[in-house]
C-alpha cells in the first residue's frame, strides 16, 4: 500500500474506533442538490477527501453525518464498494483511478439522484 493511502487508513481506522454509535445513516432530501460534481456525497458542491472518508465510512457501517447525499459508483462498476472512496482519494491527490465506459468523470457536474 501506497504511503498516502497507509496514512490515510490510519487516520479512517482511529475516527472509527472512536465514533459515537448513532441510528441509521440520514440521507438529506433537501440538502442535497440534484445536480452536483460527480463524487459529492456531502453537498459541499465539490469532490474532496471528506467524500471518501463518508463513502469509507457507510461501506463499513459506521455513522454518517446529517448531509450525506448517499453513495456513488464512481467507477460505475455496478455496485457500490470501498473501490470508489480510493477512486475518490485518488482523485483528490490528482493520481490515476479507473473507471468502466461510460462513466462520468469524477468531478465532472452531472444530475443525480
Amino acid at each position: 500500500m501506497s504511503k498516502p493511502f497507509a496514512s490515510l487508513a490510519a487516520v479512517i481506522a482511529i475516527v472509527g474506533a472512536f465514533s459515537i454509535a448513532r441510528p441509521a445513516p440520514h440521507i438529506a432530501d433537501a440538502a442535497c442538490f440534484s445536480t452536483r460534481p460527480f463524487g459529492d456525497v456531502d453537498s459541499t458542491y465539490s469532490v474532496e477527501l471528506a467524500d471518501a472518508v463518508w463513502m469509507l465510512r457507510d461501506s463499513v457501517g459506521l455513522f454518517m453525518p446529517d448531509v450525506y447525499c448517499g453513495p456513488v459508483d464512481v467507477n460505475c462498476d455496478g455496485a457500490f464498494t470501498p473501490v470508489d472512496s480510493l477512486d475518490i482519494m485518488a482523485y483528490t491527490v490528482h493520481a490515476a483511478y479507473q473507471q468502466l465506459q461510460p462513466c462520468p468523470e469524477i468531478g465532472a457536474v452531472v444530475s443525480q439522484p
